[in-house]
C-alpha cells in the first residue's frame, strides 16, 4: 500500500508538470500566432485621445471618411507608422467605389493601410453587398468568394457600415454616409477568445443549431459577455451536393447578436474543407468561435432547411479557443503557425 501511495504521489506530481507544460505551450502557440500578425499596434495619442487606433469617422465631405488618429500597425512582423489622415477620398483612393447598397439593405466598406501609407479600401460583397443585417454584412470578410484584402500588403484598420434607410439604393464615393444609419469600427490589435464556447451542437430533429455561453473580444478591444443561444440559423443558402463538404463560420458579434456563413461548400472532403478553414484569411472584427462541417454523404444538404442528423448527411462541430481565463488570438481566428503538440498523460493505472 506504501510503494502505491508512492507512486500516486508521483503521478500527481509528473500530472502537474505535464499540465503547466501544456499551458505554457498553448500560450506560446498564441503568441507566435499575433507576434508577427498583420494588425494596428497602437495609437499614438496625436490625434483624438483615448480612442482605439486610427479612429474612422466621417469626414467633412460625407461622402468619405478621415483617421483622427495617428497610429502604428505592423505587416508581415515589420512595424509602421500612420500620420492623421483628415481625407480618405472612397472615389479616388479606394476600388470598392462604385458598389451599391440595395435599399433598405445593409453593406460594410472595410479600410485598409499598406507599407508605404497608402489607404485603400473594398466592399465585402461589391455590388451585391444587400446583407439583412449588420452583422451579416461583417461576416462577409473571410468568405471564399471575396479576396480581402485588396493588396498583398494591406492591414485592414477599421470599416464603415452602412444601414440604407429607405430612401433609396446608397454608393460608396458618391453617396452621403450620414444620411444612412452609419456604424464606425477601429481595429487596435487581433479579434480574441477569452472563453470559449460552453457547448456547440445540432439540434435534434432540426436544421438548427445551438451554441453555449462564451466571451470574446472584438478586433475594436470590446469585451463581449454572449449567454449563448437555442435554435440558431445558418445565414447562407450555400447547399452542399452529395459527395462534397461545406465548412461554415460562426462568429459573434454582440451577446445573441451572431452569423453562421458559408466559407465554402462544394469541398472534395472533410480534410479539404479543414484545410480551407487553417488557411482562410482571418475576420479583423470577429473572432472565429466554431466551425460546422456538413458533409452531404447521401443526400444534399440546404442550410435552414435539412435536418442536420438526418441519415446520409454527417455533421461535426469544432469549437476554437483553449478554455476559460486564456485569451487566444490567431490560432481561433485561422492562423496557420502549426501548434505546439500538447504532451498526453497515461491513466494513473498504467503508472501504478
Amino acid at each position: 500500500m506504501a510503494r502505491r501511495t508512492e507512486y500516486g504521489a508521483l503521478f500527481e506530481t509528473v500530472k502537474t508538470v505535464v499540465e503547466l507544460h501544456n499551458d505554457a505551450a498553448r500560450q506560446l502557440n498564441a503568441y507566435e500566432a499575433t507576434a508577427g500578425a498583420n494588425q494596428v499596434l497602437s495609437n499614438t495619442g496625436a490625434g483624438t485621445a483615448g480612442r482605439t487606433g486610427c479612429n474612422i469617422a466621417v469626414d467633412s465631405n460625407a461622402n468619405d471618411v478621415q483617421f483622427d488618429n495617428a497610429f502604428f500597425y505592423q505587416i508581415n512582423g515589420q512595424k509602421y507608422y500612420k500620420a492623421v489622415d483628415a481625407a480618405v477620398d472612397i472615389s479616388a483612393e479606394c476600388v470598392g467605389t462604385g458598389d451599391t447598397i440595395a435599399t433598405s439593405g445593409d453593406g460594410t466598406f472595410w479600410m485598409f493601410v499598406n507599407t508605404a501609407g497608402a489607404v485603400d479600401g473594398d466592399t465585402a460583397n461589391g455590388t451585391g453587398e444587400n446583407q439583412a443585417s449588420p452583422v451579416l454584412t461583417l461576416a462577409q470578410y473571410s468568405i471564399g468568394s471575396n479576396t480581402l484584402p485588396p493588396g498583398a500588403d494591406d492591414v485592414c484598420v477599421g470599416c464603415v457600415q452602412v444601414g440604407e434607410g429607405g430612401s433609396g439604393a446608397f454608393t460608396w464615393g458618391t453617396g452621403s454616409i450620414t444620411d444612412e444609419t452609419e456604424i464606425y469600427y477601429s481595429f487596435e490589435g487581433l479579434p480574441g477568445i477569452e472563453s470559449q464556447l460552453a457547448s456547440f451542437a445540432l439540434d435534434a430533429g432540426a436544421a438548427t443549431f445551438t451554441y453555449g455561453a462564451a466571451n470574446v473580444v472584438l478586433g475594436t478591444g470590446v469585451r463581449v459577455v454572449a449567454t449563448g443561444k437555442a435554435n440558431a440559423v445558418f445565414n447562407t443558402t450555400a447547399a452542399v451536393a452529395v459527395g462534397k463538404t461545406g465548412a461554415y463560420l460562426l462568429y459573434v458579434l454582440a451577446n445573441d447578436v451572431e452569423a453562421c456563413v458559408a466559407l465554402g461548400s462544394a469541398y472534395a472532403s472533410l480534410q479539404a474543407a479543414k484545410d480551407a478553414v487553417r488557411d482562410h484569411t482571418p475576420n479583423p472584427l470577429m473572432p472565429l468561435v466554431g466551425v460546422i462541417y456538413v458533409t452531404a454523404r447521401l443526400v444534399a444538404f440546404t442550410p435552414a432547411t435539412t435536418v442536420l442528423d438526418v441519415n446520409g448527411i454527417d455533421t461535426e462541430f469544432v469549437i476554437n479557443g483553449t478554455g476559460a481565463n486564456r485569451l487566444e488570438y490567431g490560432r481561433s481566428s485561422g492562423s496557420q503557425h502549426t501548434p505546439i503538440d500538447d504532451i498526453s498523460m497515461p491513466s494513473a493505472g498504467g503508472i501504478l
